[in-house]
This record gives structure tokens, C-alpha cells and sequence, in this order.
């Protein structure tokens, strides 16, 4: 069975699940809430400090590694938290951030 290295020397096998990254912004009261999937790191935290940047004073966005659930259920597995940033007011300010992909 042929295996992928990724750029930090992670072996994936083709049968392994796709990597995912789900990211979401929440803004405080009622303002509206973005939020998505992709299979792209790079891109989940994109997303999130784009939106942060036009979102009010106190919002806050969060991208988290995730996977497909194979319990035939349509649900995803956290696997824990990548990036977290808020709106101060001043700019996006990341809260905290993994400096590489796991």
C-alpha cells in the first residue's frame, strides 16, 4: 500500500481519513455567524482572520481539526483546536495558534 508524506513528515496511507478543518466566527449579540469546512489549514485560518477583520469589537473565530465520523452517522470528530483569534477593536489578535499542521 503506496503511502503520502506531508511537508513535516507525516505519513498518510490512502486509506486514512481526510484531513479537515473546520472554522467559524461568532460575533457577540445578534450580528451573524460565519462558519465552514475545508481541507486546507492554511485556508480555515484565512477564512476566520478575513472575517475577524470586518467583524465587530469582541468577536471571536476558531479553527479546529476534525475528521468524519465512521459511525454512519454525518458528524465530525473534533480532534482538537488549531487557531483561536478575536476582534479587539485594534486588529485580529490570535489568541493561540499551532505553528504547524499534526
Amino acid at each position: 500500500m503506496a503511502t503520502h508524506s506531508d511537508p513535516f513528515g507525516h505519513t498518510r496511507r490512502p486509506t486514512d481519513p481526510p484531513r479537515l478543518f473546520t472554522w467559524d466566527v461568532q460575533a457577540p449579540g445578534n450580528a451573524p455567524q460565519s462558519c465552514g469546512v475545508t481541507s486546507d489549514r492554511s485556508t480555515a485560518i484565512a477564512h476566520v482572520r478575513d472575517t475577524l477583520t470586518a467583524a465587530p469589537t469582541g468577536a471571536q473565530g476558531t479553527v479546529r481539526r476534525v475528521t468524519i465520523s465512521s459511525s454512519g452517522h454525518i458528524a465530525y470528530l473534533d480532534l482538537g483546536l488549531v487557531a483561536h483569534a478575536e476582534q479587539t477593536g485594534n486588529g485580529v489578535s490570535w489568541v493561540s495558534r499551532e505553528t504547524h499542521d499534526r
